[in-house]
């Protein structure tokens, strides 16, 4: 038997002599041959500079290629860096034409008078266009027309809707 030193957490173990790789590397259990063997990067958090080490696949799934160490630092890296001119209709995390169209038609649906809760109350885009945010391109709608003129339905009446 001889004493050996595990490459990968240092670790003294021993081993048949005749079990030893040519190679000379040598690993204690199946477990530290394994994270030896991954493929890893050490990169810094973009927010926190805290370091993270993640998979060389995971570090290029996404195309922005950005580091965070968690779902927080990505979150304020986004509400600090996705402004206006990046993502039309979004600004720090808040839906910008969403408030001019409610400031200048109010939270009343247009189309059949839904005003009792307003989160069932959406902006449409006249035109389709989620870029093309002028006023006149916008509408304030409830939940049920939204939906309804979005895929072609005509429009039915709020107390139809009550009804049902």
């Amino acid at each position: 038997m001889v004493t050996l030193t595990c490459c990968n957490c240092g670790c003294e173990f021993t081993r048949k002599s005749s079990s030893i790789p040519k190679s000379g590397r040598v690993f204690c259990s199946v477990v530290c041959n394994g994270i030896s063997n991954r493929k890893r990067i050490i990169s810094k958090c973009i927010v926190c500079n805290k370091l993270v080490e993640r998979s060389i696949s995971r570090m290029f799934r996404y195309l922005n290629k950005k580091t965070f160490c968690s779902k927080n630092c990505e979150g304020v890296w986004q509400s600090e860096n996705q402004l206006y001119e990046n993502a039309p209709g979004y600004k720090s995390g808040i839906s910008v034409y969403r408030k001019l169209a409610l400031s200048q038609y109010g939270a009343k649906c247009q189309s059949c008078g839904y005003c009792q809760d307003i989160r069932l109350i959406e902006v449409h885009h006249k035109n389709g266009d989620r870029s093309n945010n002028t006023i006149e391109n916008l509408s304030v709608l409830c939940f049920w027309c939204h939906k309804c003129i979005t895929r072609g339905v005509p429009i039915h009446s709020q107390h139809e809707r009550a009804n049902k």
